[in-house]
């Protein structure tokens, strides 16, 4: 068994639960659909760092709940870094 991550939408803090399953790897294109944004986005977000791909021979795919994780952090630290 293992834990998985997840960011709960109404309070956007993160949580982890146990499970078996094995984990959902997508695309750059479900990726932008998933956060309404455009796949050049996801590319930029890729190559500054902010969210992780693998390239699996074919294409860069991406572990969803994992970018989720990752692109929270981002805008905590952005937030915190415009507070100051």
């Amino acid at each position: 068994m293992s834990q998985i991550g997840l960011i709960c939408p109404d309070t956007m803090k993160e949580t982890t639960i146990e499970s078996s399953a094995t984990p959902v790897r997508v695309d750059k294109h479900h990726l932008a659909d998933r956060y309404l944004v455009s796949i050049r986005t996801i590319e930029l977000w890729q190559a500054k760092g902010i969210i992780r791909g693998d390239y699996d021979g074919e294409k860069n795919t991406y572990d969803p709940v994992e970018c989720d994780r990752r692109l929270l952090q981002f805008m905590n630290e952005r937030r915190v870094h415009e507070n100051n």
